[in-house]
């Protein structure tokens, strides 16, 4: 009895320290390799080449390394990030785009909802670059603010959250 519940720490904590190096990647959800596969393939790289750059900070703060070393190492890490990301942005600018319809769809049914919010809102037309294709950017018609303090504040407000002076109704 004595021998087993150090045993079974020693298995419990031998298999803790294995599981990473024996799990499936995460990756293996998606099997069809198709660009969605490979994009979350990018963004785990990137991640990890983020790890290695603080590692290496965190080494040259505690003088594991030298200057000439983590600068050497650093610059390497940059390069391989820039690849990274540029590979991650052209995989996403090969996402399919939505309809016209369904674009003028949800313009819609966004310009309903923020109607029935009772806020004043003005549709500014963002041309995305494809032909007839427009995406409204919304923005507010009249900011408000605290005549007390200059703070701005929400259209809905009955006081200010910063001196908490009341607020006029407009």
């Amino acid at each position: 009895m004595d021998i087993v519940i150090p045993l079974a720490v020693a298995v419990l904590s031998a298999l803790g320290l294995l599981y990473p190096l024996i799990r499936p990647p995460l990756l293996a959800l998606d099997n069809a390799g198709g660009p969605w596969s490979k994009l979350a393939a990018l963004e785990e790289r990137k991640l990890t080449i983020y790890g290695a750059i603080r590692e290496a900070s965190f080494d040259y703060r505690t003088d594991k390394i030298g200057e000439a070393d983590y600068r050497r190492e650093v610059e390497v890490l940059k390069r391989e990030a820039v690849q990274v990301i540029v590979e991650i942005e052209t995989l996403r600018g090969q996402a399919p785009r939505a309809t016209k319809s369904l674009e003028k769809t949800i313009s819609t049914a966004r310009r309903r909802l923020l109607k029935a919010e009772g806020t004043e809102l003005v549709a500014a037309i963002d041309n995305t670059g494809e032909e007839g294709v427009e995406a409204p950017a919304y923005t507010l018609a009249t900011p408000s603010y605290c005549t007390s303090c200059g703070q701005a504040t929400g259209l809905e407000d009955r006081f200010c959250a910063a001196c908490g002076a009341g607020l006029r109704a407009t």
